[in-house]
């Protein structure tokens, strides 16, 4: 595993590279769109700043456990809290809950998809206006990013069973004994975490709509008021001069 740290420098790459055409999108978007609906640059960087620090974290904490702890079956559990959570090594090599083993392939082009179209939802159909909607597709872009890396072999080495080649490194476990799909639930990372988390604060925008941040009418307002402002000092310059 001690030639596993790279990951950590592939996924600042990647999301470096994604800054770099997502940031030219936003421009050629923001000229020709009305100022009040920009997307404003501090949620652009916000969401490449979640997407590389979630993916980062994720790769790193693998390669670091899987160093520590050894792969699957080589230690018993870690346990931090005895017999509820703890850290056990496991290669997933399907999807949520181990469904789809063997297609590693096609959920690592599903993922490729998946990015690419957050990407296109963000800075051309503009949901990036929105500070709810920035935070969570950066969380989930995070999460693809980091169980991307793993779809695609990039941990994987000689010697390895071949059908880890496309599986994704687990580290997480909890479980209470004695609760159906909780005993235990499957091992997971911070990769699982991130995109759970980011598709739930869509879910809860899907049934709350307008609940959360509406960043396109802060700004509005702001300006308004800005505009408001410069209105008054220059009648009070006038008045002055008169």
């Amino acid at each position: 595993m001690d030639g596993s740290l790279p990951e950590a420098n592939a996924a600042a790459s990647i999301s470096i590279n994604s800054l770099a055409e997502a940031s030219e999108v936003a421009h050629s978007t923001n000229s020709s769109a009305d100022s009040s609906t920009a997307i404003p640059i501090r949620h652009v960087v916000l969401f490449f700043a979640l997407a590389t620090i979630g993916a980062t974290s994720d790769l790193w904490t693998k390669w670091a456990i899987f160093k520590w702890r050894g792969l699957p079956g080589q230690q018993d559990i870690w346990w931090i809290i005895d017999g509820y959570f703890g850290i056990e090594t496991a290669v997933n090599i399907g999807a949520v809950f181990g469904l789809g083993a063997g297609k590693g392939l096609f959920f690592a082009a599903f993922s490729i998809v998946a990015a690419n179209a957050i990407l296109v939802w963000l800075f051309k159909y503009r949901a990036a206006t929105s500070l709810w909607l920035t935070i969570a597709l950066g969380m989930i872009t995070g999460g693809i990013i980091g169980n991307l890396y793993d779809r695609l072999g990039l941990w994987w080495l000689e010697g390895y069973p071949i059908e880890w080649k496309s599986g994704v490194r687990d580290w997480i476990l909890f479980r209470v004994e004695g609760v159906p799909f909780l005993d235990p639930w499957p091992n997971f990372n911070i990769a699982d975490s991130l995109l759970v988390v980011g598709a739930g604060m869509l879910l809860y925008q899907s049934i709350f709509p307008g609940k959360e941040d509406d960043s396109a009418d802060d700004e509005k307002g702001n300006h308004g008021n800005e505009k408001r402002t410069l209105g008054k000092e220059e009648q009070q310059t006038k008045s002055s001069e008169a």
